[in-house]
């Protein structure tokens, strides 16, 4: 019976331990943004049409250490990057593949096409300019006037920052869905 069924009995449902889904679903998630494919490559349909996941158990033990310790997505995504799995070499191995052409067993770190993000940084980190203030407010790097005029109110469209926040990490660039950096 849904009738009086508030949006809270309906989070609460969500994170029940009798309804691991959502816990498998996020995991999944954070396991596929690190490895371009998830260990249920289905990740938007993970019920019954879905694929079956390449390593269950695994699957289960991440979704119940997320569960048990707070639904912690930092911590889920740290104990991720710290595996074996994520530190293994991207090497190819004539052997593994005959055995594993599609990677099922993790025998590599597939390639995967980095962000433009990832690719801002990585630049500004090669080219020694990167400045890695941690914290504060966002940044608006220079913007062209041609895209400036594209807004509503050229004028307002965009703030500026100091020229020596222009090289910060990528992470703290203001985003505006309407006005986006040409990166």
């Amino acid at each position: 019976d849904h009738e009086g069924a508030s949006r809270m009995d309906f989070a609460q449902w969500l994170v029940d331990r009798r309804s691991p889904t959502t816990a498998r679903s996020l995991v999944n998630r954070i396991w596929q943004a690190y490895f371009g494919e998830g260990l249920v490559s289905t990740a938007d349909d993970f019920g019954l049409q879905g694929s079956v996941p390449t390593h269950p158990e695994l699957l289960e033990w991440l979704a119940s250490d997320f569960r048990s310790n707070g639904w912690k997505i930092k911590r889920m995504q740290k104990l991720i990057l710290m595996s074996r799995a994520y530190r293994m070499s991207g090497q190819f191995n004539e052997e593994a593949y005959k055995k594993d052409p599609a990677n099922d067993l993790f025998w590599r770190l597939d390639m995967r096409r980095l962000t433009a993000e990832e690719v801002r940084d990585s630049i500004l980190a090669l080219n020694g300019t990167i400045n890695l203030q941690m914290g504060g407010e966002c940044v608006y790097p220079p913007m062209p006037e041609e895209v400036l005029q594209t807004s509503s109110h050229p004028k307002d469209a965009w703030r500026s920052s100091p020229p020596e926040q222009y090289t910060r990490r990528s992470l703290y660039i203001h985003l505006k869905r309407s006005l986006r950096v040409p990166l």
